[in-house]
């Protein structure tokens, strides 16, 4: 499974990186499943549209889930990726100057934030 992760890197920048997750097969082989994480709370998010949160980092590591509309995130080394539902970001810029995000299009974003612990 691919999914997008933003980190802060030794540059002092953050960055976008393209990740597989991997996803053996169970036991008996009828589905795959990734290596369960540690999970904290999570929460849902909607947005209208135009929404801008200007630069700030991620209160925690967490995966961001987008659900539905779409949306422009921008890191500071200048990336600028748009994410649409079913998307996955992996947010481990924690600390640094963190990430831009923008509602995009007339409809609301709708995303799910799961803390990591």
């Amino acid at each position: 499974m691919h999914i997008n992760r933003v980190f802060h890197g030794a540059d002092g920048q953050t960055h976008f990186e393209d990740v597989d997750v991997p996803m053996p097969p169970v036991p008996d082989g009828s589905y795959l499943r990734s290596v369960p994480r540690q999970a904290g709370e999570a929460i849902f998010v909607s947005q209208p549209p135009g929404y801008y949160n200007d630069w700030h980092p991620a209160p925690a590591p967490r995966y961001f889930v987008m659900l539905s509309g779409s949306a422009e995130v921008e890191v500071s080394d200048g990336e600028k990726r748009v994410l649409n539902g079913g998307d996955v970001v992996l947010f481990e810029d924690v600390d640094g100057p963190g990430h831009t995000m923008r509602v995009l299009g007339d409809q609301a974003r709708v995303a799910m934030h799961i803390s990591l612990t």
